[in-house]
């Protein structure tokens, strides 16, 4: 983990978790998030179908 020194992690433990989501029709996505996968994708538009769910993932929905 010498290579990113902007990682915490356990010194055992050898992984990055790097966070992208990809939208073919809108921009490249790709950053640090506050949130929990699960969450971002529950917010995201998928055609006609857009899912919010409760507290700070609202302010995610552009």
């Amino acid at each position: 983990m010498s290579l990113f020194p902007w990682v915490r992690f356990r010194k055992t433990k050898k992984a990055i978790k790097l966070h992208t989501l990809l939208d073919l029709h809108r921009k490249i996505k790709v950053g640090v998030f506050r949130f929990h996968e699960l969450t971002i994708i529950r917010v995201q538009r998928f055609g006609f179908l857009k899912a919010v769910s409760g507290g700070d993932a609202a302010s995610l929905v552009s």
